[in-house]
C-alpha cells in the first residue's frame, strides 16, 4: 500500500519540519514493503489546496496520515474536509491530540482511524491489513470508525522507550 503524510501546517510557520511525521514515513519506506511520502504544505499557504491534490495525484496514496498538534487542529480539519471532499482517499490521525483527545479526533472530517501512541509499528500493520477495518481489535491504541458508524477503540497505544531502534529520519522525503 501507499501512504501519503501530509503535513497540514498552513500557518507559514517553517519550524514545523516535522520528526514525527519524518520518522514514520522512514520507518514505513525502511522496515516494510509499503512506500511512504510527504505532502509538505507549509510554504503553499495561497494555494494549498491545488498543491494537495496534485501531491495526492502524483503519489496516487491508498491512505493519508496526518500529524495531529492541538494548536494546529484547525489546519488539520481544513486539509481533512478537502481531502474528503476532493479525493474520498481515508485519512489516519496521529500526535499529541489524537493521542490525548482521541474523541475529537475521530470525529475530524474524513478521519477514519487514529493512532494514540507512537504509530509506527500499528501504521505498518493497518498497512499490512489494508486499512483500519481488517486490523479488527488487535492493535493497541488504534481506533477507528466502521461504516456502520460504530467506532472500534482498542485500548493502549505505547511510546518506543529506546528510540535508537527507530531508523535516522530520511529528510529527503521534504521537497522543499
Amino acid at each position: 500500500m501507499r501512504m501519503l503524510f501530509v503535513n497540514p501546517a498552513l500557518s507559514d510557520d517553517f519550524s514545523t519540519l516535522d520528526i514525527g511525521l519524518t520518522t514514520l514515513a522512514t520507518y514505513i519506506n525502511e522496515r516494510s514493503d509499503h512506500v511512504a511520502g510527504i505532502a509538505d504544505l507549509t510554504f503553499h499557504r495561497r494555494y494549498w489546496k491545488r498543491r494537495l491534490n496534485e501531491q495526492i495525484r502524483r503519489f496516487e496514496p491508498d491512505i493519508i496520515g496526518m500529524p495531529s498538534n492541538t494548536m494546529h487542529m484547525q489546519y488539520v480539519r481544513e486539509v481533512a474536509a478537502e481531502i474528503a471532499s476532493a479525493q474520498g482517499i481515508p485519512i489516519v490521525l496521529g500526535g499529541h491530540h489524537a493521542s490525548i483527545h482521541p474523541d475529537d479526533a475521530l470525529r475530524t472530517p474524513g478521519v477514519r482511524a487514529i493512532v494514540r501512541g507512537d504509530g509506527e509499528k500499528p501504521l505498518i500493520t493497518l498497512l499490512d491489513r489494508e486499512g483500519p477495518e481488517g486490523c479488527g481489535e488487535s492493535v493497541p491504541g488504534l481506533w477507528w470508525t466502521r461504516r456502520d458508524g460504530r467506532v472500534v477503540a482498542t485500548p493502549g497505544g505505547s511510546f518506543e522507550p529506546d528510540l535508537n531502534v527507530l531508523p535516522t529520519p530520511n529528510y529527503d522525503l521534504w521537497e522543499d
